[in-house]
């Protein structure tokens, strides 16, 4: 295999695993909305968190064995579909049942992306850069779950002035 083709797969790996958690975290850093802006009590607001877990669950095994028999590219594919699907489901119907719905495709998007994920991330690295390929698509997941509240701020926001005074409160802080 060409090493640049190897970086190029490895790259797209990473990048949609940082898409992908990116998403994957707003549940709970939506919760504080969720709460005012429907009126919902604490434990209904844990359920709306908790339920698109138990699909991720339920359907943890199954994707993998999918990811066997249908191979890596479709079961990736399918699982950035769900991701789009989820997030225009919440944008075009922003009631508390698509929200479930929404967070649900979206806990079952990553349970659908992660095991062909992996296995093709193992695949496309060379044996000398096989761990540190998948220590690189795990990284590039944590950075989708520190960008996920920040990319929310920012839209909930409507400008960049959240990364300013982030900005500056850091300064401030040093």
């Amino acid at each position: 295999m060409v090493k640049e083709d190897f970086k190029l797969r490895l790259l797209f790996l990473c990048a949609s695993h940082t898409l992908l958690h990116v998403y994957s975290n707003l549940p709970l850093a939506l919760l504080p909305i969720l709460i005012s802006e429907y009126g919902l009590s604490v434990l209904i607001v844990g359920f709306i968190v908790s339920i698109p877990r138990a699909f991720s669950l339920v359907f943890s095994v199954p994707s993998g064995l999918l990811a066997d028999r249908l191979g890596h590219t479709k079961l990736i594919s399918f699982s950035l579909f769900l991701e789009v699907l989820a997030a225009s489901l919440i944008m075009l119907f922003p009631t508390v049942e698509a929200i479930v719905l929404s967070f649900s495709l979206t806990a079952l998007a990553s349970t659908f992306y992660h095991p062909p994920a992996l296995s093709a991330t193992t695949n496309i690295s060379p044996i000398d850069f096989r761990s540190r390929g998948l220590g690189f698509h795990g990284a590039s997941g944590t950075l989708g779950f520190a960008l996920g509240p920040i990319t929310l701020g920012i839209g909930l926001n409507g400008d960049m002035s959240t990364l300013f005074g982030l900005h500056q409160y850091l300064l401030l802080q040093s």
